[in-house]
């Protein structure tokens, strides 16, 4: 549990799929910009099927996505770093700046560089697409979510937070300095 304004903020967490990592190279952004905002980072993470996670934040019968994470490992994150795209300089994190992704459909995703390059981008920016027709199959208590395939390749699609806004997302490492979550930072709690 968590105050937020003093009211207390219960959390709990659902697995939603694994995602397939085959290059290595993630993109995480609002799914109906993917042309514009889909680079991937920088860091490169393992290959395999990994979970997607949501933290689900409930305040009395509402409730909306905290963070957004892909789990590597079980290892615990020992620090973590802004998720970097080619061009993008390192910032401290909990400073006046961030490196993130604009949300203007209320979604965000992870997918794999090569499910990225491989849909069919019409899938992600008409609103009649199956990707939000099967967001709609998922709904929850004012959230969605999907593991949408297509081909070899799956994406994850989830709401973002409270909606539109700029989110950031990071990298945590573990001791030995490998990659174990990918999370994206939904604005619901504010940590300064």
């Amino acid at each position: 549990t968590h105050k937020v304004k003093d009211s207390v903020v219960r959390l709990y967490a659902t697995t939603i799929g694994k995602l397939k990592i085959t290059s290595g190279r993630i993109v995480a952004c609002d799914p109906g910009h993917i042309d514009e905002y889909g680079i991937p980072f920088t860091q490169e993470f393992p290959r395999g099927e990994f979970p997607v996670q949501l933290a689900i934040a409930k305040l009395g019968y509402d409730e909306t996505i905290a963070y957004a994470r892909i789990n590597f490992s079980d290892e615990s994150v020992q620090r973590w770093e802004f998720a970097l795209q080619k061009g993008q300089s390192p910032l401290p994190v909990g400073g006046k700046e961030m490196h993130g992704y604009p949300v203007d459909l209320g979604i965000g995703m992870f997918a794999d560089e090569d499910a990225a390059k491989a849909i069919d981008k019409t899938n992600l920016t008409s609103l009649d697409a199956a990707l939000y027709k099967e967001m709609d199959k998922n709904y929850r208590n004012d959230w969605r979510f999907t593991m949408h395939s297509f081909g070899a390749h799956n994406l994850a699609a989830f709401s973002s937070g409270f909606g539109d806004g700029y989110y950031a997302t990071y990298i945590g490492f573990d001791a030995q300095g490998k990659p174990c979550r990918l999370l994206t930072d939904f604005g619901f709690f504010h940590w300064n």
